[in-house]
C-alpha cells in the first residue's frame, strides 16, 4: 500500500513552483514565455535548458531530459518517487499529514524529525572533537586519510568521556530521552540517569540518500572489542535498507552506472579518496533484497569486493543468491592475497584497482568456480559429482544463450563430453532401471550391447593408452628439474591429467619446487610420505631423457596435444552418431538437420586444429619420443 494517497502528486505540483525550484539549481532568465538556462543535468557552454512556468515543464534541447518537478527531483537528487516527494515537501513547507494513508500504525513523522535533529547535533559535536583530538587525527592520519576525506564523510571522534555528549546536546530531559531513541545515550542502571553509548571511537555518520543523519558506526584506534559498534536499530535506522557511503556517491554511482559493494567504512573511504566515488559498504550486516533494490536504481552494474578467505566467499555466494532477480548485471571482485580494498589500493594505488575491477568475474563464473572448491577432483567420483552439481547449476539460468555458453564452458573446464553435459543440464539423462545383457560387437556380454543408452560414449583403449604413456613422459620431463616442470604445466594443466597417480605426483613436484630446483631424492624422502617419495622415485630412476632436452619437450607436448585432439573428436564423432540414431527421431526434419550440422561443424574444426598442429610437429620430425 502506498504510504500518501492519489492525491499527493497533484497536491506537490501545484504547491511547488518549478522555477524557484531549479533555480536553486542553475540560473535561469526570463526569454520571452519561458526561462532559460544551463541545463543541469550536463556540461555546455549556450544555454539550451527551457523552464516553462505555465505549463510546469522542463525540456533541454541538448540532453533531451523533460519531466515536471517530482521528475527533476528523482533525477538531480537520485530518489525515489515518495522519497522526492517528502524531498520537496520539506523543501517547500507542505504538510503532507493530510494525505497519509491510514494504517493503524503510530505517526512518527515528527519523531523522526527531532531524531534526525539530534544524530546532526551529535555529528556537529563527534566533529568538533575530532579537531581538538591529536590522537584521534593522527590515526586517521595513519591510515592514509585525508583532510579533505574526513570532511567529505564528516568523520569525527566520540571522546573518551562518559557524557562529553550528554552535557553537549542532552541539555533538557526531552532532548536526553530522544538521544536515547536515537542510540546516542543509554540508560544507567541505577535508572538514575544517562550516559554516552560511543566513547573513545572515531565516528562516521551515517546518512540516508536525501543526507539526513540515521546513525553512526564508531571504531576504536587499538584493540579493544568490539572494533565496530553501530546505532541499534531505531526509527529512524535499519541497517538492512541502508548503505554507507551512497549519499556521498550516488552521483557518481549514477554517471559510471557501476556500483562496488565493499564490507566497511575505511573501503569506502579510500576508493573516495582515490578517485573511485561509486563505492558503498552495508553496516555490518549482510546484504539484503531491499539494499539490491535500492542499488538496482541507480546502477547497470554491482560488484561484490568482499574478502577472499572462506567466509568471503560464502558472503559472496549468499549476496548473489538474495540479489537474483534484480535488473543490473553481477560482478564479484577478489582481490590478490586475500587483501580488502584499503589496504590494495594504498599499497598499489588507483590504477591496479581499476585494472583489477576491469577482470571482476561475472557472478555465474565465480558461483561455478566457489562451487568447485567442494569437490576433490583428484578422484573420478568427486569430478562426476561437480559436474552434476553445476549442471543443475546451470539449469537454474533463465536465457538459452548464457546456458548454452556456460555448458561450454563446464566441458573445456573438465575435459567432459558436451552433449552429456548437455543433457544433464536438459534433464535428458535417462537410464534404464535394469540393465540388459546381450552380446556386443567385440564378442562379450554387456548390459550395453545392442541397447543404445544415450549417456554412453564408446571409449578408444587404444588412444587412451597411448594418453597415458605420454602422460608418464610428461611426468618425467618435470622430473628433469624445475625448467622442466614449468615448460610442461605451462602447457598442460594438472588438473587434467587423467592418469590418477602421475597427476598426484605433478601436484607433490609442485610443492617441491616452490622450495627447490632440481630432484634431489634425499630432499624428497623428508617432504613426502613414504609412499609419495617411493612413486616419484621409481619414476626418477626409470625417466630417459635426450640431449636435445628442448626438442624432446617439444615433440611429447606436440604428440599430447594430437592424441587430445583425436579423443575430442572421436567424442563427437560418437555423439553425432548417437543422436542421429536416437533423438533425431524426436525431432522435427528442421531441427534434427540443425543439430546434426552442429555436431559435423564441431568435428571439422577439430580436425582443422589437429591438423595445423601436425604441421606443427613436422619441424620435430626425427626426435624419437613414445608414439
Amino acid at each position: 500500500m502506498s504510504k500518501y494517497n492519489n492525491q499527493i502528486s497533484e497536491v506537490i505540483l501545484d504547491r511547488v513552483n518549478i522555477v524557484d525550484l531549479i533555480s536553486r539549481y542553475t540560473p535561469l532568465k526570463k526569454g520571452g514565455k519561458n526561462h532559460m538556462g544551463l541545463c543541469p543535468f550536463h556540461n555546455e557552454k549556450t544555454a539550451s535548458f527551457s523552464v516553462s512556468e505555465d505549463k510546469q515543464l522542463y525540456h533541454c534541447f541538448g540532453c533531451q531530459a523533460s519531466g515536471n518537478a517530482i521528475g527533476f527531483v528523482m533525477e538531480k537528487e537520485h530518489l525515489d518517487f515518495l522519497d522526492a516527494i517528502e524531498f520537496l515537501a520539506e523543501q517547500f513547507s507542505i504538510d503532507l499529514e493530510p494525505y497519509k494513508v491510514e494504517s493503524g500504525k503510530p505517526d512518527y513523522s515528527e519523531l523522526k524529525k527531532r531524531l534526525y535533529h539530534v544524530n546532526r547535533q551529535a555529528a556537529v559535536y563527534y566533529y568538533k572533537n575530532l579537531k581538538k583530538s591529536q590522537n584521534a587525527l593522527g590515526y586517521l592520519a595513519r591510515r592514509g586519510i585525508t583532510e579533505e576525506m574526513i570532511n567529505h564523510f564528516g568523520i569525527g571522534y566520540s571522546g573518551n568521556t562518559w557524557d562529553g555528549l550528554l552535557k553537549a546536546v542532552g541539555t533538557t530531559p526531552i532532548l536526553q530521552k530522544e538521544m536515547v531513541r536515537a542510540g546516542l545515550l543509554s540508560e544507567k542502571k541505577e535508572g538514575n540517569g544517562y550516559f554516552d553509548r560511543f566513547r573513545g571511537r572515531v565516528m562516521f555518520p551515517i546518512r540516508d540518500v536525501k543526507g539526513d543523519f540515521l546513525g553512526f558506526g564508531g571504531r576504536v584506534m587499538d584493540e579493544t572489542l568490539p572494533k565496530y559498534l553501530n546505532t541499534s536499530e531505531t526509527p529512524v535506522f535499519n541497517k538492512s535498507v541502508t548503505l554507507y557511503g551512497l549519499f556521498q556517491g550516488k552521483k557518481e554511482i549514477k554517471d559510471n552506472g557501476q556500483v562496488i559493494v565493499v564490507e566497511g567504512y575505511m573501503d569506502v573511504i579510500a576508493l573516495h579518496q582515490q578517485g573511485i566515488p561509486y563505492a558503498v559498504a552495508t553496516l555490518g550486516t549482510a546484504l539484503t533484497a531491499e539494499h539490491g533494490k535500492i542499488l538496482d536504481r541507480y546502477a547497470n552494474t554491482i560488484v561484490l569486493c568482499f574478502d577472499g578467505d572462506l567466509a568471503g566467499k560464502k558472503a559472496a555466494m549468499r549476496s548473489l543468491e538474495v540479489l537474483k532477480g534484480i535488473n543490473a548485471k553481477l560482478k564479484v571482485l577478489t582481490l590478490e592475497n586475500n587483501m580488502d580494498p584499503d589496504e590494495y589500493i594504498r599499497q598499489k594505488g588507483k590504477a591496479a584497482f581499476l585494472e583489477a575491477l576491469s577482470n571482476a568475474e561475472e557472478s555465474f563464473a565465480y558461483q561455478l568456480k566457489v562451487l568447485k572448491l567442494s569437490f576433490n577432483l583428484n578422484q573420478q567420483q568427486g569430478k562426476m559429482d561437480y559436474i552434476k552439481k553445476a549442471a543443475l547449476l546451470i539449469r537454474s539460468l533463465e536465457s538459452e544463450v548464457e546456458k548454452s555458453y556456460y555448458i561450454d564452458f563446464l566441458a573445456q573446464d573438465m575435459q567432459y563430453d558436451r552433449v552429456a553435459i548437455f543433457k544433464e543440464v536438459s534433464g535428458q539423462n535417462t537410464y534404464q532401471s535394469k540393465p540388459q545383457y546381450s552380446q556386443n560387437s567385440s564378442g562379450g556380454y554387456s548390459p550395453y550391447g545392442d541397447v543404445k543408452r544415450i549417456d554412453k560414449v564408446s571409449i578408444n583403449t587404444e588412444g587412451r593408452s597411448k594418453l597415458n604413456d605420454i602422460e608418464k613422459k610428461l611426468l618425467e620431463l618435470a622430473l628433469h628439474n624445475r625448467q622442466g616442470f614449468t615448460a610442461v604445466t605451462a602447457k598442460v594443466s594438472i588438473d587434467h591429467i587423467r592418469n590418477e597417480e602421475i597427476r598426484q605426483l605433478m601436484f607433490l613436484l609442485s610443492a617441491y619446487y616452490d622450495t627447490y630446483a632440481e630432484v634431489d631424492i634425499a630432499q624428497v624422502m623428508q617432504q613426502f610420505d613414504m609412499d609419495s617419495a617411493m612413486n616419484l622415485e621409481r619414476f626418477f630412476k626409470a625417466m630417459v631423457i635426450s640431449e636435445q632436452f628442448d626438442k624432446d619437450l617439444a615433440a611429447t607436448l606436440a604428440t599430447y596435444q594430437l592424441l587430445l585432439f583425436d579423443e575430442q573428436i572421436d567424442t563427437v564423432k560418437n555423439a553425432r552418431l548417437r543422436f542421429e540414431k536416437t533423438e533425431a527421431n524426436e525431432m522435427s526434419s528442421a531441427e534434427a538437420t540443425q543439430h546434426k550440422l552442429m555436431y559435423i561443424r564441431k568435428e571439422t574444426e577439430l580436425k582443422q586444429m589437429k591438423s595445423e598442429a601436425m604441421k606443427g610437429k613436422q619441424v620435430l620430425r626425427g626426435v624419437k619420443i613414445n608414439e
